[in-house]
């Protein structure tokens, strides 16, 4: 498909909190181009598009329901296309990201509802509109077989094979299914991790309120359906709270910026390590920090939710 230039580090004070002689380890989502590892989500969707013929010479837009990450990377692959493209989100879209795909060339479609309303609204824009493909990160399998080319063989190959246990958040399914499906194949005994967010349809099963992006759903799309499969142990459920305060904790610690979905994994991998000893873990972090300065990385806005 396409070479992707990955990063996998080695976090010793996160290891050392582990303890039971585990080491932990964190794919940096912000060193892909785009700064997320949703680029090849979206190389991966693109191309079964072109495959099966929706994507044709004849399309000129590309519509997609999305929080900000898969935006911003079909931003660009549109632009290299020379294809309009629309990001329908919703009011909990951080400032920043809602910048970045302005920026980026994208048009903006703001929806006054939750995720079943951005899905909806995609899918009928690209209907009544001609000349126009609906990206559907919900449903297009080339984004679990995007990151089964890609992100898996790089991992297996940073890690040179060695690699007991993964823990990736589970949003849209694409990231989770890809990887764990690779990394399954080559190693049948690998401990996966999916990692929801409390108020989530996908583990936690009961939609409610939360703050906590780039984890979890409303509904259970079939990417998430067909990823499912490769849950080897039980997934881990996280809030919004403790995955803000770990997102500090490790850009204080080990130097390194993410998200909230990142603070959920790095949850999600101490919880692991807990139960476990002498594993090399390793954690998928989607995104970096940056998009979240306003929010995760804001004392004020800590406080002003009671996270502080």
């Amino acid at each position: 498909m396409t070479n992707v230039q990955s990063t996998v580090v080695a976090l010793p004070k996160t290891s050392a909190k582990a303890g039971l002689g585990n080491q932990i380890f964190g794919l940096l989502g912000e060193t892909f181009p785009t700064g997320s590892v949703k680029f090849v989500s979206v190389l991966g969707m693109m191309a079964h598009l072109e495959n099966t013929g929706a994507l044709g010479p004849h399309v000129e837009r590309v519509y997609a329901s999305t929080s900000g990450n898969t935006g911003l990377a079909a931003a660009s692959l549109c632009a290299d296309r020379g294809l309009e493209f629309h990001a329908v989100v919703d009011a909990r879209i951080e400032a920043e990201k809602e910048a970045a795909l302005v920026a980026a060339g994208a048009q903006v479609v703001r929806v006054n509802g939750d995720v079943l309303d951005r899905v909806r609204i995609a899918k009928e824009m690209s209907r009544v509109n001609p000349n126009s493909v609906d990206l559907d990160q919900y449903g297009n399998p080339g984004a679990l077989l995007g990151h089964f080319q890609v992100t898996g063989p790089a991992i297996w190959q940073e890690m040179r094979g060695q690699v007991d246990a993964l823990v990736v958040a589970i949003g849209t399914g694409g990231t989770f299914g890809g990887v764990a499906a690779f990394l399954t194949q080559q190693k049948p005994d690998l401990i996966t991790i999916a990692v929801d967010a409390y108020g989530s349809a996908l583990v936690h099963g009961k939609v409610s309120r939360r703050l906590l992006t780039g984890v979890g759903c409303g509904f259970i799309p079939n990417n998430v359906r067909r990823a499912y499969r490769f849950i080897r142990s039980a997934p881990y459920v996280a809030h919004d709270g403790e995955s803000f305060r770990a997102a500090r904790w490790l850009r204080e610690h080990e130097g390194i910026g993410v998200g909230g979905s990142g603070g959920a994994v790095l949850c999600a991998g101490l919880d692991l390590a807990r139960r476990v000893d002498s594993k090399r873990i390793l954690l998928l972090f989607h995104d970096g920090a940056e998009a979240y300065q306003s929010t995760v990385f804001s004392d004020e806005w800590m406080s002003a939710n009671g996270f502080m």
